[in-house]
């Protein structure tokens, strides 16, 4: 893998929420070996995402921007308020060209968005880059071993 691998005290949060659970899966187990300090939590609805990041801080959020009921954009919008919970990277993923969405991301204050198809190894590329960004790496390397997981929210996905 291209991306740096990572390891720090404290566990490093990334949200992913997607409606297709194999996109998801997918992401969560490409990302989680970025280091055995990376917790990869899912979501398949912005409302779930939600209730999850009402118990547990994420670090970088990972969305889609097409969902039943909230959109990654209302998700991101609601997540705006959340002045003690708020992630401190955000990328919004779409598989559809909308008009003016880079300028409402802007607004939102989204740090990336990427077009679908897009292959994970690109996803970690961008989550390395915002975790130097943010201030957690580049950190020290790791070696072997299988990351460990966080149980998913209830009806989330096992990375």
């Amino acid at each position: 893998m291209t991306a740096g691998t990572y390891s720090r005290s404290a566990p490093i949060y990334i949200l992913v929420v997607d409606d297709h659970p194999s996109s998801a899966a997918t992401l969560a187990r490409v990302i989680a070996q970025l280091g055995p300090e990376v917790r990869v939590l899912s979501a398949e609805s912005g409302g779930e995402a939600l209730t999850l990041m009402q118990n547990k801080k994420v670090d970088i959020l990972i969305t889609d921007l097409v969902m039943p009921g909230i959109t990654g954009l209302e998700l991101i919008e609601k997540m705006q308020v959340m002045t003690n919970n708020r992630p401190a990277y955000t990328i919004l993923m779409t598989a559809y060209d909308v008009p003016g969405l880079k300028e409402i991301a802007r607004r939102l204050m989204v740090n990336e968005v990427v077009s679908k198809p897009v292959a994970p190894e690109a996803v970690c590329r961008i989550i390395t880059r915002a975790l130097e960004l943010c201030g957690f790496g580049p950190l020290a390397p790791v070696s072997g071993g299988t990351p460990p997981q966080d149980e998913p929210a209830p009806g989330g996905l096992r990375g």
